[in-house]
């Protein structure tokens, strides 16, 4: 092969999300105003790059370097359970009803009232449900977590119906990669 002279090309993939379908699970989230899932998220691809050769030595000696760049964001569908049924009242309190309806569980117990008599090793036989205000199931001020609140703040709203599946929608990812190719290759005759 004798390279007679320099030769140069440059390149570049787009793709967006026009012509991308919806995930499955984002479709299973249905709006009650457009009868519609939720939008495909953004995505974003470019694929360049570029070569460059040419004689170094006429007929004797060459240069060849390519270059190549793939850049996409990503949208990477999410389906999680958060908590729900939970209110924080503000008074301070906060009612655990529509979170123990979901998950059929009869009630919470306060743990520092013992109601009737013990067992034999000195535990407590039967827990008193907690209350507060007259209200069953609801988590008196002295008793809540500030630490805890500040947990159960850090969860997004559940965006979907129920207590488990209850958060659908799509984060970002970033992918991407650069390549390159082309020492010095030299040819004698």
């Amino acid at each position: 092969m004798v390279e007679r002279r320099s030769t140069a090309t440059a390149y570049d993939y787009w793709r967006n999300a026009v012509f991308d379908a919806n995930f499955y699970q984002l479709n299973q989230r249905v709006d009650p105003a457009t009868g519609q899932g939720q939008p495909r998220g953004f995505h974003n691809q470019h694929q360049f790059g570029g070569t460059i050769g040419g004689p170094i030595k006429k007929g004797k000696t060459f240069f060849f370097f390519s270059l190549e760049w793939d850049k996409e964001v990503l949208p990477i569908p999410v389906s999680s359970t958060v908590p729900a049924g939970i209110v924080m009242n503000p008074d301070g309190s906060v009612d655990m009803n529509g979170w123990l309806t979901g998950r059929n569980i009869n009630g919470i117990f306060n743990p520092f009232v013992c109601v009737g008599p013990t067992n034999a090793d000195g535990s407590c036989k039967t827990r008193q449900q907690m209350s507060w205000n007259g209200t069953n199931n609801v988590i008196p001020p002295n008793l809540v977590s500030p630490i805890g609140l500040k947990i159960l703040g850090l969860y997004p709203q559940a965006n979907a119906a129920g207590f488990n599946g209850n958060l659908i929608g799509t984060s970002r990812g970033l992918y991407q990669y650069k390549t390159t190719d082309g020492p010095h290759r030299p040819r004698f005759h």
